[in-house]
């Protein structure tokens, strides 16, 4: 805006430079003009604009883990609503709002979990003075294909010179419950009743944190 002000309130030429069409190359509004000229105001008009219409000079990294959390924790407040709710007429529907709201909860967390973990190994590889022994651990966990979140968490934290984490702590014992819940419903398979002898601790571990919804 100021440098367009500038093109109209100066005594220079009448004429300037405005922003090419379509199709037609940025060029100042006299061809003939030197390099004395670069200071008129069509030069400086030609010059905003080219520097408008470039590649911009920085690079965006797209991080995703908050966005994960945001949506975990929408769906766990829909499950408390619903799970607050005593009408005893609604069961078929509080069912159908648990089974959608629970695993969407359950899934969603895990996976910003993850993504938090990806994000910091990226973060620690995009620092330009990164040693060579610290870039190639970080490089080798990223490229792993296989484990949890769980197992990549203690070799970050090393990393990270955190330390190895206590499994004992009550933090860990929560990740660890939580990513075993998405395993089972992400690799759900199914049971008989009497063949559910699989999942009987982590039902056990899950009633130790949370009283389990009555109606399922």
């Amino acid at each position: 805006m100021v440098e367009i002000a500038m093109a109209s309130s100066s005594k220079g030429p009448e004429r300037c430079a405005m922003p090419p069409s379509e199709g037609q190359p940025s060029m100042p509004a006299d061809e003939s003009s030197t390099a004395k000229d670069a200071t008129a105001p069509g030069a400086v008009l030609t010059t905003s604009w080219s520097l408008i219409t470039s590649d911009p000079p920085v690079s965006l990294r797209a991080d995703i883990a908050t966005h994960l959390m945001h949506s975990a924790v929408h769906a766990a407040r829909r499950a408390h609503a619903v799970e607050a709710e005593r009408d005893p007429s609604a069961r078929t529907a509080r069912v159908a709002d648990m089974l959608q709201t629970v695993p969407v909860s359950t899934i969603m967390a895990s996976a910003a979990i993850e993504a938090h973990l990806n994000e910091t190994i990226q973060d620690q590889l995009d620092i330009p003075t990164i040693c060579y022994s610290k870039k190639f651990a970080f490089e080798n966990i990223k490229e792993r294909r296989s484990g949890s979140a769980w197992d990549k968490f203690p070799s970050i934290a090393c990393l990270m010179q955190k330390g190895p984490p206590d499994k004992n702590n009550n933090k860990c014992k929560n990740m660890k419950l939580l990513i075993d819940f998405r395993n089972a419903l992400i690799h759900f398979k199914p049971m008989w009743d009497n063949e559910k002898a699989s999942l009987r601790d982590l039902v056990r571990d899950l009633e130790k944190k949370h009283q389990l919804f009555p109606l399922i």
